[in-house]
């Protein structure tokens, strides 16, 4: 906008002139106030960039940490599992292996103790041979009870067998199952 101003003797109207000076400064004033408050304005808006910058620097460095200290703690659990999954079945076959030879040695046991008993039956036999009647009828009734104890073990060695089996069931469901 340009300004007109009329002109007098000696030059334009100081009055005219001087207010349209005055309403210059006015508005200079304004300017600077108003550049003032954006100059305020952008410096508030940069510190609030830079702090939005720096949160997410600090963001993406914490979830970066969590995420490897996650990762590290999801091998060492792994770990932890497999080592234990590995000492159960170290202690199932070592269970096993104590109730195969317990299992073993039991039917040893009692192969012996058929062996043993035949070779009593069998001297028996060869006793009651030359021994008189009456002699042989007792003979005969401790034999029924040697026979009886025969079965009898028979029946106690079924018996650990089929608890030998149900714990080897057991033990081998437990190890699926783990």
């Amino acid at each position: 906008m340009k300004p007109t101003f009329h002109t007098q003797m000696r030059g334009y109207d100081k009055v005219e002139v001087q207010t349209y000076i005055e309403k210059l400064k006015d508005q200079n004033n304004q300017l600077e106030q108003n550049n003032q408050k954006l100059l305020q304005e952008n410096e508030r808006l940069k510190q609030e960039e830079n702090l939005l910058k720096e949160t997410l620097i600090d963001a993406k460095k914490t979830a970066e940490h969590i995420r490897e200290q996650a990762k590290r703690d999801g091998v060492t659990i792994y770990n932890q599992r497999v080592n234990e999954a590995k000492q159960v079945e170290i202690e199932m076959t070592a269970q096993i292996n104590y109730l195969i030879n317990h299992s073993e040695r039991m039917k040893q046991s009692m192969v012996d103790m058929k062996k043993y008993l035949l070779e009593v039956i069998k001297g028996y036999e060869n006793y009651i041979e030359s021994v008189d009647l009456k002699v042989c009828e007792d003979f005969q009734q401790e034999l029924t009870l040697q026979a009886d104890i025969v079965d009898l073990q028979n029946y106690v060695k079924e018996k650990a067998d089929q608890t030998i089996t149900t714990k080897s069931t057991l033990g081998n469901s437990t190890e699926l199952s783990n």
